[in-house]
């Protein structure tokens, strides 16, 4: 006899969970399926050798999204002793650290002065105009000062959007202009990035509904255009290929909440419309993260500064470096008596074929930071280098208008939740957060 729930939850990352954990405070119940064996998706976290490592660079905006999310479903992040604040913003040039603001010292103050003024000026409803046009094209009109518009390229891509702005939607550098202007006060979190979705699995579980790890979903029921429910497979693929348990769970909503372009491994295509998979198909496209994490007995960087530097490419843009000396910021991450800290660049997803040009990469960036911090590598007890996808690209034509809603069209009972659907919001941590709000919103018609 078939489980009965709710609401289905296909994908326990930030967003998953987080849609999963409204609609559970909101009395209903819920299940959430991941088929890794670990909640959190790119925000997750794991230990390695004593430490705990976040995947990926993430921040927390005060006052931002995450918050938001996390005061709707009852658990606030309002305990001071599981933060770490950065104190500083720096950029590392020519052998010394400036502030960003010494760094962004522009030579022409009026054209700044009438540039912030035209951010200001664009309102939500004004965006989807800036969805299809690149942000070169758009910054051109407004900035010649190569001051200014070096800090509207770092912020961009250091949000995660894409390298370089001949690429970028417009909208992906305004919103993340205007998202460092409401919220430049980050923290890092104690007990790790992947602390979020363990406690929204708590308010799950505490509802009466259930989270699952090893749990595939292999297709999505549709009978007359209504959701019916899943087929899972509970467990792992055997070597010869053949499924240890395929289980059948029923609800009357099913959100998916993985990368909108793997939808139609579980859904047909006939379902909809040529135009929308055409829209779904076409968002697959990512930014990677390239770096790596080093352990040392003394640390590298003493102070909570978030600190930025440009690593040159031959031929290229350089790659937006980010340094963060994770535990200074949060001492509880790192093994007692050493400390850790992390070095990652946003790249383009052409790295992940070329396993040589990774190499050189990291090699390239190492060496940038030896400039930094001379006989880095000596001191290091490890030195963990790391690649991975982060992010659905936020290129001209990919951004906003250019991606579904919450609500499947044609099929009643299916919504969407993550980064690659519904929120124009950056960085990423933000945008899987409110697309989660957008989607409970979109199914509650208020949130809790």
């Amino acid at each position: 006899m078939a489980e009965k729930f709710d609401a289905i939850v296909a994908g326990g990352g930030l967003s998953g969970m987080g849609v999963g954990a409204l609609l559970a405070a909101a009395g209903k119940k819920v299940i959430v399926l991941e088929k890794n064996p670990y909640l959190g998706g790119r925000a997750t976290s794991f230990k390695y050798r004593g430490f705990l490592l976040n995947v990926g660079q993430h921040a927390v905006l005060q006052g931002g999204k995450v918050e938001r999310l996390m005061e709707a479903v009852g658990r606030p992040l309002d305990d001071e002793k599981d933060k770490g604040f950065f104190e500083e913003l720096s950029f590392y040039e020519d052998g010394k650290y400036k502030t960003v603001m010494e760094k962004v010292l522009v030579d022409k103050p009026e054209e700044a002065r009438k540039f912030y003024a035209t951010l200001a000026e664009i309102e939500p409803k004004d965006m989807p105009k800036f969805d299809g046009i690149t942000a070169a094209e758009w910054l051109a009109k407004y900035v010649t000062d190569p001051k200014l518009r070096w800090l509207a390229h770092t912020n961009a891509t250091t949000c995660c959007t894409t390298r370089k702005l001949e690429d970028m939607a417009a909208s992906a550098l305004i919103e993340s202009m205007k998202v460092i202007s409401r919220s430049p006060i980050t923290y890092m979190l104690t007990k790790g990035i992947g602390s979020l979705s363990q406690t929204m699995a708590g308010v799950i579980k505490g509802k009466g509904g259930d989270v699952r790890t090893r749990a595939k979903v292999l297709h999505v029921i549709v009978e007359n255009k209504k959701v019916r429910g899943v087929s899972v497979e509970i467990g792992d693929e055997t070597p010869d290929g053949m499924m240890e348990n395929i289980i059948k769970i029923e609800a009357p909503l099913v959100i998916t909440a993985f990368p909108v372009w793997d939808l139609f491994k579980v859904l047909e295509e006939k379902l909809f419309l040529p135009d929308f998979v055409k829209m779904c198909l076409h968002l697959d496209n990512r930014v990677s993260n390239i770096g790596f994490s080093v352990a040392t007995k003394e640390p590298l960087i003493a102070e909570k500064k978030f600190i930025f530097a440009d690593v040159p490419q031959k031929n290229d843009v350089p790659l937006a470096l980010t340094i963060l000396p994770t535990s200074v910021v949060v001492p509880p991450i790192s093994l007692e008596g050493n400390h850790l800290t992390e070095f990652t660049c946003v790249c383009e997803p052409s790295f992940g074929t070329d396993p040589e040009r990774i190499a050189k990469t990291i090699a390239e960036i190492k060496e940038f930071v030896n400039q930094i911090f001379p006989g880095w590598e000596k001191k290091a007890l490890w030195i963990r280098p790391f690649y991975h996808w982060e992010e659905p690209s936020r290129t001209a034509g990919r951004m906003g208008k250019f991606r579904p809603g919450p609500k499947a069209p044609g099929v009643e009972g299916l919504f969407f939740a993550g980064d690659t659907v519904n929120s124009r919001t950056v960085p990423g941590l933000e945008a899987a957060t409110d697309s989660a709000l957008i989607c409970a919103e979109a199914i509650l018609g208020k949130l809790p």
